[in-house]
């Protein structure tokens, strides 16, 4: 009888040896290769992104199998309902109808808390908005005089409403990261911690447990930690353990998480398992998502918005849907909003007509069109973040007038002056933002809750 470690060993390399059968790419010889597979009676197509041959037996009288002997000559296209997936051009519109993106699309249109583009501006706003590969075309075709000019305005309209809205950042500071004590159980050898519970760890990873819990401290302090009968209104909600953590810590009744697509391991069944809070989860879209349809919002007196990192235009649509939450039931207006509590995030991804401070930057004298090269630039922030090798392969290119990429230098800005100025144009969109929500009737802070070494995207919009 084989011992068992023997055993063990043979299976590693047996799956071993499947695993380098699977990447043999092409091979050297590709006549070679396809006559062996034919020969073996399996399909010849070569899957490019896989960077190996389908493993598949092909059909009697062909050396295809049944998914790929009609690509040649069938051409397949990307659903225009879910460009996840594909099929035959010749049947898209039998595809279309019977599509499942289709029915749960339909679905969706039949629940109250969809409308249509409710929380988007006019439609003849996106014809201003531009891709990023034309955005980048633009700001490489300004010359360096323009260029500087238009960081320096950025810079001086940075200045204005900091000193509006009192505004001052912080040096970076491990003190940043707040820690409430309700949050302990997350830390140290509490029940998410590396000593216990390793299932629930590997979920809540150090870096994102202290940016949850910076998070829940710095709108505690700004808001209150309010009572059980808040309603906790999570967007961009993602597995959800932001709202998880928040829930459990701080004891909430209800649990709402809003995104709009699935996900697999979600913070969802922990909250449930103790029974002690409602959870639902909503898929939808943030521009579709009308807020007065939500039962559980609906039902409550008090609501707190949050979200961690809502990419783009994502925030503005949150900061919609939070002053539409101001407009329930009339008289108990005020009290409906609890507090806001968003962290900003890939402002490179804004778009004007999402944007809800338009009039605000207008007035600040810039235009459509310069918006768009400020979302641009504001990638620049994270450009590197101090990286060696960037500096020494800029040094170099720097002797050519031409970047790391090959591209003519910005307005021959260094590094530092890049990310010093994609910087400023971060802080004049989140800016913008919260003089917007003071406009609205609310109190808005714009606060640092973490460092720059644990997350380049580390400002949050308060309001209440």
């Amino acid at each position: 009888m084989r011992p068992p470690e023997r055993a063990g060993a043979n299976k590693c390399e047996k799956k071993s040896a499947r695993k380098k059968k699977k990447k043999g790419g092409r091979g050297d010889d590709v006549e070679a290769t396809l006559a062996e597979r034919r020969r073996q009676n399996r399909c010849t197509f070569f899957l490019e992104q896989k960077n190996r041959y389908c493993n598949s037996c092909s059909v009697k009288g062909t050396d295809r199998c049944g998914h790929h002997r009609e690509v040649e000559v069938r051409p397949r296209v990307r659903c225009p309902v879910d460009p996840s997936h594909t099929c035959f051009k010749d049947e898209l519109e039998k595809h279309v109808l019977r599509c499942n993106a289709t029915k749960r699309k339909r679905e969706l249109e039949k629940k109250k808390y969809f409308c249509q583009n409710v929380n988007l501006g006019e439609e003849s706003l996106s014809t201003l908005d531009v891709p990023a590969s034309e955005r980048k075309r633009v700001v490489l075709g300004l010359s360096g005089e323009e260029l500087r000019s238009l960081v320096s305005r950025v810079h001086a309209s940075v200045a204005s409403l900091s000193a509006d809205l009192g505004f001052l950042e912080p040096e970076d500071d491990p003190s940043l990261l707040l820690r409430p004590e309700e949050c302990s159980p997350w830390f140290g050898l509490g029940e998410f911690s590396g000593e216990s519970a390793h299932q629930l760890a590997r979920k809540y990873k150090a870096r994102h447990v202290s940016q949850q819990a910076s998070i829940i401290g710095n709108t505690n302090a700004f808001a209150g930690k309010g009572d059980r009968d808040v309603c906790l209104l999570e967007l961009g909600a993602g597995k959800g353990y932001l709202g998880a953590m928040w829930v459990q810590s701080m004891a909430y009744k209800t649990l709402v998480l809003v995104d709009n697509q699935c996900f697999k391991f979600k913070a969802d069944r922990e909250v449930r398992k103790d029974n002690s809070s409602s959870v639902s989860r909503l898929e939808c879209d943030l521009k579709d998502l009308d807020v007065t349809g939500i039962e559980e919002v609906a039902a409550s007196d008090r609501c707190r918005v949050v979200g961690k990192h809502l990419c783009g235009g994502a925030t503005d649509l949150a900061l919609e849907i939070s002053a539409n939450l101001r407009s329930l039931r009339g008289k108990a207006a005020a009290r409906r909003l609890d507090c806001l509590g968003i962290a900003t995030c890939c402002h490179h991804r804004c778009t004007w007509r999402a944007f809800v401070a338009r009039e605000i930057f207008l007035s600040l004298g810039f235009s459509a069109q310069e918006f768009q090269l400020v979302s641009w630039m504001t990638g620049w922030a994270v450009c590197g973040h101090g990286n060696p090798k960037e500096a020494e392969a800029e040094a170099r290119a720097r002797e050519n007038d031409t970047d790391a990429a090959g591209h003519p230098l910005f307005g021959m800005m260094t590094r530092e002056e890049r990310m010093a100025a994609g910087r400023a144009c971060k802080r004049l969109l989140d800016l913008c933002r919260a003089r917007w929500l003071r406009e609205k009737g609310m109190a808005a802070r714009y606060v640092k809750y973490a460092p720059q070494d644990v997350t380049g995207e580390n400002m949050m919009l308060l309001a209440k």
